[in-house]
């Protein structure tokens, strides 16, 4: 059970409902780390304008950042990145990303993947 109650779209003042609508929006739906901090709808309302201008406006080869999204989901335990983050227009591959970050990457990025 968490500590931090997850809110719905109801338990936020009207002024903050529009954080959820965007999300539904975007996304599909409300996850559970945006209900948490939705308790901070300030914090909430920074963090996704942070996320969103890394994930569509900072300019990063999609590749590049679908490794970042599931190399730091591997090294944080969350298997479920690699569900949530996988993107059809990356399409990252240990062979397509060797080039781009050096010799013995895509021995690594293996290791990774396999959890060894």
């Amino acid at each position: 059970m968490a500590r931090v109650p997850y809110l719905d779209r109801e338990d936020l003042p009207p002024e903050d409902r529009d954080i959820y609508d965007g999300l539904v929006a975007k996304r599909g739906f409300v996850a559970n780390l945006f209900r948490v901090l939705a308790n901070a709808p300030g914090l909430l309302r920074r963090l996704l304008a942070y996320s969103d201008y890394v994930r569509h406006d900072l300019g990063l080869d999609p590749h590049l950042r679908e490794l970042a999204i599931l190399t730091v989901g591997r090294v944080c335990r969350v298997d479920y990145a690699a569900i949530i983050g996988r993107s059809p227009a990356a399409s990252v591959s240990p062979r397509r990303n060797s080039r781009r970050l050096g010799p013995g990457s895509a021995r690594r990025f293996s290791r990774l993947r396999s959890g060894r």
